[in-house]
Formats: structure tokens, sequence, C-alpha cells
């Protein structure tokens, strides 16, 4: 639901709940000036969390010659200097916060393996393609029918159910 004309805007999508937010001033000036305006400074080890505009995915966005950035590595550039290609990861693993203290570099294949450690990653059931519910990959398992049968029953191929058979799709160290 959002309310029209009232100054009001959206709903909080980062949390999922129904609590309508004031509509944010727009700041003018410098980037670093509109920066530092946007975000709750609280103690050095805490997160600073951001409270300008955010993307759908729950980062902190800030516009920078009519294109918007990423709040997090905008922070990154100002303590650490420019991140270039790399990514800017978090320590703290809240997508709002912009404290450089909690930001590092790394690469793509840094950032998979960060989301897996932390169990972000969608895998099995959680994973939006997925076929087959951990149940039927089990039942699957402890089949003694051919990979055949079990193909045409689960509606899976061949390939993919020996897949699941010798453990490379579907391991529980990816599920954790």
């Amino acid at each position: 639901m959002v309310i029209r004309n009232t100054g009001l805007e959206g709903l909080d999508q980062m949390n999922g709940t129904n609590v309508v937010k004031p509509k944010q001033k727009r700041i003018k000036g410098p980037l670093e000036y509109r920066f530092h305006q946007k975000y709750e400074r609280c103690g050095p080890v805490e997160c600073w969390p951001w409270i300008g505009s955010m993307t759908w995915k729950g980062y902190g966005s800030i516009s920078l010659d009519g294109k918007a950035k990423a709040a997090h590595r905008v922070s990154y550039a100002f303590a650490k200097g420019d991140p270039g290609d790399k990514h800017v990861l978090h320590t703290c693993d809240n997508r709002k916060c912009v404290n450089p203290a909690h930001l590092f570099l790394g690469t793509n294949r840094d950032n998979q393996q960060d989301k897996n450690r932390k169990g972000r990653a969608a895998c099995g059931e959680r994973h939006g393609r997925t076929k087959l519910t951990d149940a039927q990959v089990d039942e699957i398992r402890a089949s003694k029918d051919s990979a055949r049968v079990l193909a045409r029953t689960y509606g899976v191929t061949e390939a993919h159910v020996r897949k699941l058979i010798n453990r490379v799709q579907r391991t529980k160290k990816a599920h954790k």
C-alpha cells in the first residue's frame, strides 16, 4: 500500500513491516556533504545505518551526476580510496551499514564464498528454480531404482538424478 499526496512514501522493504516512512527531504550540495547527512553515525564499532534512499535489495543509494551509486561503496571510497572493479563487502552483513570499519574489498569469488559461508546463498529448497524438495532428494538417494526410472518419476533428467546420487549437486554442506 502506498499513501499518495501526503508527503509519505512506500513501505519499509528491508524488514517487511507495514511501517510508512516519511519522505526524505532532498539535500543539495557536494557528494561528501550529502553523504554524511544520510546515515546515523554511531560508535566506531557499531553499524552506521543508511537513512537515505534504498535500492530494492536493501542497499543504500546516493546520486552522483544523475546516477545512483551504492552508499557503502561511496563510504569505502571516502575512507580508503576508490574500490575500482572490486566488490565492497560487509563484515557485519548489514546491507544498510556504511561504517568504513565494517567494509573490505574482495573479488566476485570472495563475495560468493562470503555469502555461502554466512548461509545467505539460495540453494536446495530455498532456490527459486529448484524442482525437488530436500525430502525428494533423500528419497532418490535411498532408492534402488535406476536413474531412468527415478528421472521419469520425479520429472528431471537422468543426468540430474546421477548428480544427486553421487552428491555432485545438493550436498548437505551447501544447505547450511
